[in-house]
């Protein structure tokens, strides 16, 4: 009989168990029968539901040992509830209650059963269910068994469903609560069950219970790295999805992850999938990002054990199911993941590397954007600013990007600035630009958009703004139009030579005082410190006129008075007026103050809130502070300063225009510090350097297996080193590695040639740095026209490179060459040597005794000239010359004969000199008497044998003469 569907069982079940009725000591613990991996009816997994129905397959009744009655035997059916799928299960409580219609079952795991037996055994209670009935038809159990040797006399014929069930029910009840098939009770145990019982039991013992294999996820990188170079709006990879089952991939930091399409990935994805990470930092920077792959979560289960416990109560409304080796798992692997741009570090090298050549299309808003700002400048123009949107083409991401020509974007537009419709822009470098090749600024505008909006937050700007006092401590953070605003107007600042209007409506233009003395005049009220101050001519009343650049309404002023001031000379009183016409001045309501200050330190005193209804329609730009005198009416007043807050009035009533600035207070307060701060920390260009260096551009090999070396690459980037020269010719890292066409080396490495077998030539070594692109952002330049235009600024590609050629050959044999054949003790002799190593120390020295003559160095031919002295120790005779090289060993040696000088050299001791050579003498003494020159010729002939002492003495006598000589 084949296992049948849940669906088809419960229909079966009223005529198929029909005759069948549950013995009272049915247990009420049931374990099911599917399994992980092969097409089942039930999948069960953890808090599952199930409902029993009263639907079983009967079994053969069997006698357990010690049982005087007999047993039922059943394989319960079991209806999934709530989306789990129905299935069937064998009992594993022999003791327990029967399982009653209608009972309810909730999946728990293997270990809750109730029986120790029954957990230690779990392995065995699973191969028992995977290699009996109904996982295996009983034609296949019945050859299984008679193949076996132990049970080869299993009978043939047919071996009955109901008798497979009763053996697979004892041989589990063995495992889970010690029970034992009577074998000896052969009138109710069938053989075929019997022999199948002890075939389950005997094979499952010692079995391990096998574990849900959980999912397995890797994120592999397709170059072996973690760490990148890559060019500003490029990816990269390649990195895989190596998963056993579908995967959501997620990425945490500043980049998006793209197919090979370049197209963005989202959902599930399948094993094996190829994907390329993006960096999406707006300007592109160095960054790091972990990227996490997480697997959809599978559900494995081994063997279901249904556990249907005693109902302790009629109300028990749901009994528990254990499982075994039932898991619902997922699995996840993070790759941290790290780049730079264009980084210089050998490992990261990019030969290719250059300006990035993405491309845009632009496409007018629909609609207004909610970022639009106008702006004005000081030359009157006035515009629009806005972020520039552009689509990216193909795989490249869509930029939002700043203007970099004033002139060539749309002025006055309504929906903010205007470029030709579909046109395509190029990045490239600012030296490429038409209207920025001769521009200075680039160093300044790079750190304008390193500083500013969008790089930093609205939030991290405000920070900014107000560290740098450009703004209130207490203020909110400003708007991102007004940040893009700013933005804009300074990079125009440096591209353009545009000066946004940063006027101050509440800014006196000019004071003017009724009375005055030197030195105290009234402008210094306006020059922002208390430490200077106007001081009145004389006592009593005094007033200052006061010019605002336009029409102004003033909402409050404010007195301060002198630093370090006499109490005595501070005001007592004042108030506001305003005028028309220059001649005609009116209170202004509510505008007076009286207060009496303390001297000494500045005080500040502001009046209070003046309304708009005080000046309503007759805003002026002419007003006057009235002071009615001094603390002491007997002496002048001084003030050291006069402020003012208010607006700018425009227009006419009722539609008046208030403005505090020309330009919206936070984009000036914001574009003031975005230009300051750009002018005091410009941010220059790299200056890539790359030098090849040598000790000599000559090399003179000794046998071609010589290597030609070493070599320097020096500079600032890491480089590629690529030779010409004969085909056998290689580069080596160092002289043990293996030779290689090309290197990548980091500044400060050395390196070698392998010039092969050939004899003679040369090598040209060409090192190509790897392009660093100066990134800071983009902005549009030269947007006239309806012809395709530049993405500018940011993007600067460097390189450096460097081409070194050397002579090689072979060199000759070493060879000395001494000036003259013969030389005497303390005379001057010159070698010449060639042959040596080029560069290498030369020991020159005499062989007889060894005698060390001069150390020189070799050029790069590996030739010298030196000058030697014969020391006044050599041998006279015959003797050798030897020249060692210190590096190489290599020796040359040439004849040079010692002679004997023609008179003493100082301090000799050698008898075979001769004493003097006269005509030497007669030129060191000058001429001499006759008689003189007879008593030394005499003397000599005389005297030659007979010691030193006296020819000493003649020497000196002839060297001194007497007066009277």
């Amino acid at each position: 009989m084949s296992l049948l569907s849940p669906r088809r069982a419960l229909r079966a079940a009223p005529r198929r168990f029909a005759r069948a009725s549950l013995a009272a000591s049915v247990t009420g613990l049931l374990v099911l029968t599917s399994f992980a991996g092969v097409a089942s009816t039930a999948q069960a997994a953890v808090n599952d539901a199930y409902k029993y129905f009263g639907s079983s397959s009967a079994g053969a009744s069997i006698r357990v040992t010690g049982q005087t009655s007999s047993v039922a035997t059943r394989l319960y059916a079991l209806n999934g509830q709530n989306g789990a799928t129905s299935t069937q299960g064998y009992s594993v409580d022999y003791a327990g209650t029967p399982p009653t219609s209608n009972n309810n079952y909730t999946e728990a795991e293997w270990s809750s059963l109730p029986q120790p037996t029954a957990v230690a055994n779990r392995g065995a209670v699973e191969w028992i269910l995977k290699h009996s009935f109904p996982r295996v038809s009983t034609t296949t159990l019945r050859t299984t068994l008679q193949a076996h040797p132990d049970f080869s006399t299993f009978p043939s014929g047919n071996f009955s469903e109901s008798e497979a069930i009763a053996a697979t029910q004892a041989a589990i009840w063995h495992y889970t609560d010690g029970v034992d098939l009577d074998l000896a009770n052969t009138s109710v145990n069938s053989a075929r069950t019997r022999l199948f019982t002890q075939y389950l039991v005997q094979e499952a013992a010692g079995q391990a219970a096998s574990t849900g294999q959980p999912p397995t996820v890797e994120l592999q990188s397709g170059t072996g790295r973690t760490a990148f170079a890559v060019e500003p709006g490029g990816a990269f990879g390649p990195f895989t999805l190596a998963s056993s089952t579908t995967a959501t991939l997620t990425v945490a930091g500043p980049a998006r992850l793209v197919g090979d399409d370049g197209a963005p990935l989202s959902g599930l994805q399948q094993p094996g999938t190829s994907f390329w990470v993006q960096p999406t930092a707006s300007p592109a920077a160095a960054g790091s990002v972990t990227v996490r792959a997480q697997t959809s979560a599978v559900t494995t289960t081994v063997v279901n054990a249904a556990l249907g416990r005693v109902n302790v109560s009629p109300f028990a409304a749901r009994e528990n199911l254990a499982v075994l080796s039932t898991s619902s798992q997922s699995a996840q692997h993070e790759l941290a993941l790290a780049w730079e741009i264009d980084q210089n570090s050998p490992d990261d090298f990019d030969a290719n590397g250059a300006a990035t050549t993405r491309a845009y299309t632009y496409y007018p808003r629909g609609e207004l954007s909610p970022t639009l700002e106008r702006v004005t400048f000081t030359d009157g123009t006035s515009t629009t600013t806005d972020l520039i949107g552009l689509t990216g083409n193909g795989t490249d991401a869509s930029a939002d990007v700043y203007s970099a020509d004033f002139a060539g974007t749309a002025i006055n537009a309504v929906q903010g600035p205007v470029l030709p419709q579909g046109a395509v822009f190029q990045e490239g470098d600012w030296s490429a630009s038409p209207s920025l090749a001769d521009t200075a600024g680039q160093a300044e505008v790079a750190r304008i958009l390193q500083q500013s909006y969008p790089t930093r937050t609205v939030a991290q700007l405000t920070a900014a703004l107000q560290e740098a006092g450009a703004l209130p401590a207490s203020s909110g953070n400003i708007k991102n139009w007004e940040a893009i605003a700013a933005t804009q107007a300074a990079i125009w600042h440096f591209t353009d030579g545009k000066t946004l209007d940063t006027t101050r409506y509440a800014t006196p233009v000019a004071a003017v005082a009724s009375s005055e003395q030197p030195g105290g005049e009234a402008g210094l009220v306006l020059d922002g410190t208390a430490a200077t101050a106007w001081r009145a001519a004389t006592a009593g009343s005094a007033s200052l006129d006061v010019t605002f650049p336009s029409a102004f309404e003033p909402r409050s002023y404010s007195v301060t008075t002198r630093e370090g001031g006499a109490a005595a000379n501070t005001p007592a009183s004042w108030k506001l007026q305003r005028s028309a016409d220059g001649v005609t001045f009116t209170d202004v309501s509510t505008s007076g103050v009286t207060h009496t200050f303390a001297g000494g330190a500045a005080e500040t005193r502001v009046s209070g809130n003046i309304p708009p209804g005080a000046t309503y329609g007759s805003a002026t730009t002419l007003y006057r502070v009235v002071f009615t005198g001094a603390q002491d009416p007997t002496q002048p007043i001084e003030v050291g300063e006069v402020s003012f807050e208010g607006f700018g009035v425009f227009g006419a009533q009722p539609n008046y225009e208030y403005r505090q600035f020309a330009n919206t207070s936070n984009v000036v307060r914001a574009y003031q510090y975005l230009v300051a701060d750009a002018e005091a920390n410009p941010v220059p260009a790299p200056a890539p350097a790359v030098d090849l260096q040598a000790a000599q551009e000559v090399f003179e090999r000794e046998s071609v297996t010589d290597l030609v070396g070493p070599i320097t690459l020096t500079g600032t980037l890491a480089a590629e080193v690529a030779l010409t020269g004969p085909d056998q010719a290689r580069l080596l890292a160092d002289p043990t590695a293996e030779l290689q066409d090309t290197l990548v080396l980091a500044p400060g490495a050395t390196f070698w040639v392998d010039f092969g077998e050939t004899e003679a030539g040369s090598v040209e070594l060409v090192a190509q740095s790897t392009a660093v692109n100066w990134v800071t952002a983009r902005a549009l330049d030269a947007t006239t026209g309806a012809g395709p235009t530049l993405t500018q600024l940011g993007v600067q590609s460097l390189r450096a490179s460097d081409t070194l050629t050397l002579a090689v050959g072979l060199a000759p044999p070493p060879a000395l060459e001494i000036g003259a054949p013969t030389a005497e003790r303390g005379t001057d002799v010159e070698i010449i040597g060639t042959g040596f190593r080029g560069g290498e120390a030369v020991a020159l020295e005499l062989e007889n005794g060894t005698l060390a003559l001069l150390d020189t160095v070799a050029d790069d031919r590996g030739a010298f000239t030196a000058t030697v002295t014969v020391p006044a120790e050599a041998s006279l005779g015959a003797d050798v010359v030897r020249a060692v090289g210190a590096a190489s060993q290599r020796s040359a040696a040439a004849d040079l004969e010692i002679v004997a000088t023609a008179e003493p050299l100082a301090g000799s001791t050698d008898p075979t000199t001769p004493l003097v050579a006269p005509a030497a003498a007669l030129e060191r003494t000058g001429a001499l008497a006759g008689e003189w020159q007879a008593l030394l010729a005499v003397t000599a002939l005389l005297l030659a044998g007979s010691g030193v002492a006296l020819w000493a003495s003649q020497r000196r006598a002839m060297s001194t003469p007497s007066d009277g000589a």
